[in-house]
């Protein structure tokens, strides 16, 4: 899977590239999958089979694939469909997978208002966890707690 992971990642920002990241998007292999995600999200806009593509992955099997459709979704004005995939990941067990969607989350700016109070639950958890040691806790509150500035 070397090559087409090489050739994914290649095709983000590439106007001619969208056909191909939608077929990516159904690869066997998650990285594949990934790169396919972000190349549609670095798009200046979606085509109506770009948006097919990425809600029918709001379901694939890999959170880190979840998280960077979710996104997509999200930064091309679909976030009604997007953010409970953002808040459901903020919510894994894996403080690396809570991690992405709040960087995710952070990042979208105030696309992501409607999870405010879903950001405010976990950056509390965040601390308690960071108070207790877990120092994965701590980046999680770093990108909470820039998410939730005015």
């Amino acid at each position: 899977p070397l090559r087409r992971l090489i050739d994914t990642a290649d095709a983000v920002g590439r106007d001619d590239a969208s056909p191909r990241q939608r077929v990516w998007l159904s690869d066997a292999d998650a990285g594949v999958r990934y790169w396919a995600a972000l190349g549609l999200r670095a798009r200046v806009s979606l085509e109506d089979d770009d948006r097919l593509a990425l809600r029918a992955a709001l379901q694939d099997a890999s959170p880190v694939v979840r998280i960077e459709v979710a996104t997509a979704l999200a930064s091309h004005d679909e976030a009604g469909e997007a953010l409970p995939v953002l808040v459901t990941a903020l919510h894994d067990d894996s403080r690396e997978i809570a991690l992405h969607a709040a960087r995710a989350l952070e990042l979208l700016g105030p696309v992501a208002a409607p999870a405010r109070v879903e950001m405010q639950t976990v950056l509390t958890q965040a601390r308690n966890a960071e108070e207790m040691g877990d120092t994965m806790a701590m980046f999680v509150r770093f990108a909470l707690e820039a998410a939730l500035q005015p």
